[in-house]
């Protein structure tokens, strides 16, 4: 069985109606996963009581 390929990603992210904006690196397959990454990391590290709909990615850029 072959593992998924990952790539880097650094998505820019905020959070609806307030002003916490960041940026943040993950590794995946494509930018949709990226975005899913990044937003399910951002609740779970930093800001474990918001929920996936209150986060709006504003760009998502691969990294070589």
């Amino acid at each position: 069985m072959n593992a998924p390929v990952l790539k880097r990603f650094t998505v820019r992210l905020h959070r609806r109606g307030g002003k916490t904006t960041g940026r943040i690196e993950v590794d995946a397959r494509c930018e949709k996963h990226a975005q899913r990454v990044a937003i399910e990391q951002t609740i779970a590290v930093s800001f474990p009581k918001s929920k996936p709909s209150q986060w709006v990615v504003d760009g998502v850029e691969a990294r070589v």
